[in-house]
């Protein structure tokens, strides 16, 4: 046995010693393979700048001599020795600075970063050079946290801005609490201060070893995917991605192995005696395996050099395709710029107007531009949503919203479609329930835009009812339920489960027939869900569609329902409709019932007159209200109202109301009586507003007046404010300028960044805000707001740019900026 040993241990000593001989051999004929391009930056970028974690134990920190330290910086010497490249670290910076710094351009690498979705958007990278896992640090008598699912519900620590902040943001249902280094939030978990902590195992170990911290415990953080180091590189930089990428991959596993070894301990320690007798049989069996695969190494050389030039092809092929997508979203960008810049221009005019002496005709044509440039404005927007939707990265907004409002406007742009079509339209909606609420209305609008859009588009005839119910949940939020119902076409039943699926319709004929792409209901499928709702359909061939949509909302606190006593304002109070249509008298008499009002219903002129002979036979009380829809009777409203005016059918103070067609609020009535009109489709809101200006105007103006008085604009004509308006396009200047002079401010304007500097410099005593474009000849809004934070910290500076895509907002932080607003911006909110 001991010979056999012996015999072994020669063979192994001669396997090991051809093996280095044959690595020193190959080592020292390899060619780094460097292409003319990257020599040529090599040599015109000798120096590249580094930002650091100074913190970032053990794989990079700053030492107490001051040095540069950590497993990415025995990287960075490696490759500063094969590639004749110098890394030059920025000193000073926390890891928050450098990586803004990052951000504007200003350091060329982050090196030890790990690859996010979100980050993928910023910079290019290498390859990983290091995995690192991932666990979950808790106290030592926490018994309550095995694994991540144990964290539902809880407050978890994690570092600011670090790969972990980024993840569990994105991927995990926790509520973070961030701390700017590991050791700050692992002393919190130690002091009881915080639940969990969330970080790598290796920095972890680092801290904990270092600091003393011996009440903690630890498990694994199981995620579905791999979390590496790697270096982050300006996207003007792709040379430097692929010498990076190129000098990793001439590593070798021992040198990359006496790097990680450096830095980290083995978390357990190895049983070599028992694995000493498989390493020296397996040894004999690679040895001869490799002296037999000596000689096809040298035959295989030109091979290993064919595919290592095929893959240096797809790199730049690569490169490339990712050169055509920053040109993609660059053109997307500047098309919204150059397109909401004059759409400013368009809704400031259309404000202006709005305030001027406009007769009723002027101002509802005035509301119709208003309202395209809005849908202008959202087809914009979904265009550069278009790809969010495809990655799952569509925002979802939280703020108060008027839920009548979201109906109008849609209304007010399907409208067109469905009187084109000839098509009824019935609005049904709960009388009693909720109208202000906390969501997302632009989104909710797109939702039943694309519906309400694909009812018509499919129904010839019959009409469209929006049936609209809300229910209160046990998570205190009202289910708000809409329901579109159409009497087109239909879909077949066995059909209705590909419906939601991108590109699909319900046959291939209906494109030829109808257009369209079909991503429209995939789109809204995926907005509903992620507002936490749902959406079905039922449909029958020829007979029509419903769709139902369940959104959950939240009522928004700050603003109570306006709460009514009916008893008294409508009490005794009696009314009649005379209405040729069925489902709209329903509709109407549900709404008086609920505010307290006893109504008859009538479909006919002798119905009508009938009911008011019957009441004053019977010694009843007369009418109080008569509601007339505009097209029943032959004879016409004026001509109606004439008839019954000196009529002892009614008294002399009885109140008319007169439903309009929809869309036809120009329609004037000569009426000398009490009356009022209101459009189809009618709201309970509207309805309840008229019937108030009816019978109790006093405090209805009351009302309406405290109303705008809270959503005037503020009057600063006092306040003696100056505000230096840096902006080169006039007609934004002009909005600008007579919205804030509207409030009482004074404005001064300046055409370009330099000449709004040397005015700021001047007189900088005079102005308490600096509006700021960003766009501007001679010198852009970046510069000019970087000169004037060069000798004044304090005063506040609001960017105003079209510029619609990320990294804008936090590149005008990074220059001094403190506000923020996109054009168009909402002129009112503006004015604020």
């Amino acid at each position: 046995m001991k010979k056999n040993r012996a015999l072994i241990a020669f063979l192994l000593l001669v396997v090991v010693t051809s093996v280095i001989m044959v690595s020193s051999i190959c080592y020292g004929q390899k060619d780094m393979g460097f292409t003319k391009e990257e020599d040529l930056f090599i040599a015109n970028n000798p120096v590249i700048k580094i930002g650091i974690d100074p913190e970032f134990m053990p794989y990079e920190f700053v030492g107490k001599d001051g040095q540069y330290q950590g497993i990415a910086s025995d990287y960075i010497k490696y490759i500063e020795r094969v590639s004749g490249l110098e890394f030059e670290v920025v000193d000073g910076l926390q890891w928050k600075e450098a990586y803004n710094l990052a951000l504007v351009g200003e350091i060329d690498v982050l090196p030890c970063v790990s690859m996010t979705a979100s980050r993928k958007d910023l910079f290019l990278f290498s390859d990983a050079y290091y995995n690192f896992k991932r666990v979950i640090v808790v106290k030592e008598d926490n018994d309550a946290i095995t694994s991540q699912t144990d964290l539902l519900n809880q407050v978890v620590a994690v570092q600011e801005n670090s790969s972990h902040h980024s993840y569990l943001m994105n991927n995990m249902p926790y509520e973070l609490n961030t701390y700017e280094t590991v050791e700050a939030a692992l002393q919190a978990v130690s002091l009881g201060e915080e639940f969990a902590f969330i970080g790598n195992l290796a920095t972890t170990q680092y801290v904990v070893n270092n600091s003393g911290y011996t009440n903690l415990k630890y498990f694994e953080f199981k995620s579905e995917t791999v979390s590496g180091l790697h270096f982050a590189i300006s996207r003007d930089m792709p040379l430097l991605q692929s010498i990076i990428n190129k000098s990793l991959n001439m590593m070798t596993v021992e040198e990359r192995t006496e790097i990680h070894s450096k830095w980290i301990g083995m978390e357990k320690e190895a049983d070599y005696s028992a694995i000493l007798d498989y390493i020296l049989y397996g040894a004999f069996i690679v040895g001869l395996i490799l002296l037999i695969s000596f000689y096809w190494i040298v035959k295989l050389k030109k091979e290993i050099k064919k595919r290592n030039e095929i893959e240096e092809a797809l790199i730049i092929a690569r490169q490339e395709a990712e050169a055509s997508n920053y040109i993609k979203s660059t053109f997307l960008a500047r098309m919204s710029h150059e397109i909401r810049t004059p759409l400013n221009g368009i809704t400031g005019m259309c404000f202006l107007l709005s305030n001027s002496d406009l007769d009723y005709k002027q101002q509802a044509q005035l509301e119709r531009i208003k309202e395209a440039s809005h849908t202008m404005l959202g087809i914009i927007n979904d265009i550069l949503d278009f790809s969010k939707v495809e990655a799952g990265k569509i925002e979802i907004e939280k703020t108060p919203f008027d839920l009548d409002g979201v109906i109008k406007n849609v209304l007010n742009i399907v409208a067109y479609k469905i009187e084109e079509k000839e098509l009824g339209f019935t609005l049904r909606q709960k009388p009693v329930m909720p109208n202000r609420f906390i969501g997302d209305p632009k989104r909710i609008e797109q939702v039943l835009m694309n519906v309400i859009n694909n009812a018509v588009k499919f129904t010839h005839e019959g009409g469209i009812t929006l049936s609209i119910d809300s229910n209160n949940d046990v998570q205190g939020l009202d289910q708000i339920v809409f329901r579109i119902k159409d009497t087109g076409i239909g879909i077949d039943p066995s059909r209705l489960g590909s419906l939601f699926e991108a590109f699909t319709q319900e046959d291939s004929s209906i494109t030829r027939r109808f257009g369209g792409t079909g991503l429209g209901l995939s789109i809204t499928k995926n907005i509903v869900e992620l507002m936490g709702g749902q959406i079905s359909v039922e449909s029958q061939l020829q007979v029509g569609t419903e769709f139902t949509i369940t959104i959950p909302l939240e009522v928004d606190p700050t603003h109570d329902e306006k709460e009514l006593s009916h008893e008294m304002i409508f009490n005794g109070t009696k009314a009649i409709i005379l209405d040729q249509s069925g489902v709209q008298l329903k509709v109407v008499h549900s709404y008086l019932s609920s505010f307290g009002i006893q109504a008859a219903l009538t479909t006919s002129l002798d119905e009508l007159t009938c009911q008011l002979e019957k009441a004053v036979k019977d010694n009843e009380a007369p009418y109080d209200l008569i509601i007339v829809d505009y097209e029943t009777p032959n004879c016409g409203v004026e001509e109606l109202y004439k008839r019954f005016e000196s009529n002892e059918l009614t008294r002399q103070n009885t109140k008319w109301l007169i439903m309009l067609p929809f869309l036809r609020d120009d329609l004037s009535l000569a009426f000398d009586g009490d009356h009022i009109s209101i459009t189809k489709p009618i709201f309970p809101s509207v309805l309840l507003d008229a019937l108030l200006h009816l019978f109790d105007p006093e405090s209805f103006v009351q009302e309406r007046e405290q109303y705008s008085m809270e959503e005037s604009l503020v009057d600063l004509s006092q306040e003696n404010y100056r505000i230096l308006l840096v902006e080169d396009n006039k007609t934004n200047q002009i909005i600008a300028k007579s919205l804030l002079e509207g409030i009482g401010v004074s404005v001064d304007l300046a055409d370009d960044g330099q000449e709004g500097l040397d005015r700021y410099r001047e007189k900088q005593e005079d102005y308490q805000l600096v509006l700021m474009d960003l766009h501007m000849p001679i010198m852009d809004g970046y510069e000019a707001t970087k000169g004037i934070r060069s000798f004044d910290q304090d005063v506040p500076i609001m960017a105003l740019t079209a510029d619609a895509i990320n990294g804008v907002e936090e590149k005008c932080k990074s220059y001094g900026f403190t506000h923020f607003m996109s054009k168009p911006f909402v002129p009112e909110a503006f004015a604020r």
